[in-house]
């Protein structure tokens, strides 16, 4: 009998893979960012390869809003989502949007968003001290994700739709 083991696929060494079922889709790489005046406008690769837009609005300078609209989804849906809101209401005319080698930071006096360049993760910083951020290459030992990253739903008909209840 022989102590050797065969082994077909290292999980350590492999791809990153995901527990979740194949009609759940999330973010993985931001591909471009623009700053408007409703805030900072992100198109964002998935990983099921299809576009998402993000958009990040400051309401107050310790509140935020967050949009994300998968590229499939119905125009109708998409005025309902992404509502116009009068300038005034935005504290966005506050923030500052700056970027360095490995991040882009868009900023209030209070809070600080993060956005990887490399792979989306967001951090969430409050008066320089980090609240919470998504862990991007938090996997288990097989190399799949421990928790749902930042993402949707995709329907039969091939319609986005935020999960809900998230699925953990």
């Amino acid at each position: 009998m022989s102590n050797e083991a065969e082994t077909q696929y290292n999980p350590q060494c492999g791809e990153r893979r995901t527990i979740f079922s194949d009609e759940y889709d999330f973010l993985t790489k931001i591909e471009s960012v623009c700053a408007k005046e409703d805030g900072i406008h992100f198109l964002v690769r998935t990983w099921k390869d299809r576009i998402a837009t993000v958009r990040i609005t400051f309401l107050t300078p310790s509140v935020f809003r967050f949009v994300m609209v998968p590229e499939m989804t119905a125009k109708s849906h998409r005025q309902t989502v992404v509502e116009d809101v009068p300038e005034s209401e935005f504290e966005t005319k506050n923030a500052e949007f700056t970027e360095n080698e490995d991040l882009y930071i868009y900023e209030t006096n209070q809070l600080s968003l993060h956005f990887s360049k490399n792979y989306w993760e967001m951090s969430i910083y409050q008066n320089g001290k980090l609240l919470t951020k998504e862990q991007a290459f938090d996997t288990n030992v097989d190399n799949r994700w421990k928790q749902l990253p930042t993402g949707f739903r995709v329907d039969a008909s091939g319609g986005a739709y935020a999960p809900s209840p998230w699925p953990l």
